[in-house]
């Protein structure tokens, strides 16, 4: 992997990953900095709410979120943030089959899901094609 985004020329872009299991954080941090993002990591919707609050509208380029958490969930952080930040483009991952079902009403084309366990490559796919989809919409902030 390079470290550079074949998708945007701003390179390092700024990812909000939010997942209760720190193991999985950590890989997905490595990951993201291997892509050339500069991650920032929350271990639940509060801590995320808060971090994005604080960083403002341009703080971040996409969020990655866990949907099931402690304290708050993806789907409720999602919502949440859609209202404070309309164009940013959200990645919903979960292990629990039932989450399709809860986070269908939330897809539109700012958003998108990856079932756990995933490849890198499918995570790195689903981001790219994300950005490359919302990069309109993000520009114009």
């Amino acid at each position: 992997m390079t470290n550079a985004t074949p998708w945007d020329e701003r390179a390092p872009q700024r990812a909000l990953l939010v997942d209760d299991d720190a193991a999985l954080r950590g890989l997905l941090k490595v990951l993201l900095e291997q892509m050339g993002f500069q991650p920032t990591n929350a271990r639940n919707g509060v801590e995320a709410l808060g971090i994005l609050r604080n960083k403002g509208a341009g703080g971040f380029d996409i969020l990655i979120t866990d949907i099931r958490m402690p304290e708050m969930g993806g789907i409720e952080l999602a919502r949440k943030a859609r209202n404070e930040f309309p164009e940013l483009p959200i990645l919903f991952i979960s292990g629990y089959a039932p989450s399709m079902k809860e986070v269908e009403n939330e897809l539109d084309e700012r958003s998108d899901f990856l079932k756990k366990p995933f490849e890198f490559t499918a995570f790195a796919d689903k981001l790219e094609k994300l950005l490359k989809r919302t990069a309109p919409a993000r520009a114009g902030r």
